[in-house]
């Protein structure tokens, strides 16, 4: 009998360390109160330990703690929360460096990101969303990130934000001016396409290069200021730009340029006709591109002797 109860407590005692084992060796969960449902974890972050908030329900106000239990909040994460359009406002503390996504949260009207903040949360589809500033920290806008928010009409970078991923204003169509700092060296494609209420870009000096269709189908833009570092735009980057009408480039060399990279219902063609025995064939033989180009006094005869930058109705000095 003795014995039965021996081997019973080494049994309870090998299946609690299988239990103990299994268990996630990256957070420990802790219990605290909270208006709201959420759980608590501890977490690290580049060697820092801190606290996760993983929210599962969002009031009408969501108001982060910048401490649980002695820990300072590095991480909130909101996107397993089940009804994300009850969400109107949301201010985060100073200790947050990583968002998890806010896509979805259709209501959200207000939002304050804290300075510390490195991880720049998707916000997909966040329809009633109209100013942002992203927080000197963030470096990057990953893909899609405002895609879908109807409603912004006002966006401020951060001093340290270097790249803008595919997509990510993608259909934008409150969006009226881009100003990017000269920290900016890439836009991805179609990072801006569809934002048709946009009427002026200034891409910074930083930028070396535009992606195909990083501007496509922004049919309002009517003014474009391109850096003095810009080395190439990629085929179809301002296609359908139809009322772009002056294009000021700080580039003192012709960037690079596809024929097609600004292709507008501005640019005529013309063509001849060749006819050989077998069948008639048309090719292309000259176009021009109705937008007048301003460039460096130094660089004009460059550019009006460029195979493409040739092209533009007029070029003149800056």
């Amino acid at each position: 009998m003795e014995a039965k109860k021996i081997y019973r407590f080494f049994y309870f005692i090998v299946l609690s360390l299988i239990f103990v084992s299994c268990e996630d060796p990256g957070f420990t969960k802790l219990t605290f109160s909270s208006s709201v449902d959420a759980e608590a974890r501890i977490e690290y972050y580049n060697g820092t330990e801190g606290i996760a908030l993983y929210y599962s329900a969002l009031p009408f106000w969501l108001r982060v703690p910048q401490e649980v239990l002695g820990y300072k909040v590095l991480r909130v994460k909101l996107a397993d929360a089940k009804d994300k359009t009850s969400l109107y406002v949301a201010n985060f503390p100073e200790s947050v460096i990583v968002i998890d996504s806010l896509s979805g949260c259709t209501n959200l009207t207000e939002i304050t990101f804290p300075g510390s903040l490195k991880v720049f949360p998707l916000m997909i589809g966040c329809t009633t969303l109209e100013s942002i500033e992203i927080p000197d920290n963030v470096d990057t806008l990953l893909n899609s990130t405002f895609s879908g928010c109807t409603a912004l009409k006002n966006i401020k970078f951060g001093k340290s934000l270097y790249c803008i991923d595919t997509a990510a204003f993608s259909g934008c169509t409150a969006l009226s001016e881009i100003v990017l700092p000269d920290t900016v060296s890439e836009i991805r494609s179609s990072a801006f396409s569809g934002c048709t209420a946009l009427t002026s870009v200034s891409t910074g000096n930083g930028l070396g290069f535009i992606t195909e269709t990083a501007f496509s189908g922004c049919t309002a833009i009517k003014t474009l200021v391109l850096g003095k570092n810009l080395s190439g735009i990629e085929a179809g980057a301002f296609e359908k730009c139809s009322n772009l009408t002056t294009v000021t480039c700080y580039a003192e060399d012709p960037p690079s340029i596809d024929k097609t990279s600004f292709k507008t219902t501005t640019t005529t063609t013309t063509t001849t006709t060749t006819t050989s025995t077998d069948s008639d064939s048309t090719e292309e033989s000259d176009y021009t591109i109705k937008i007048s180009l301003k460039v460096p006094s130094a660089s004009v005869e460059k550019y009006k002797n460029h195979k493409i930058w040739g092209k533009f109705t007029s070029i003149s000095e800056i």
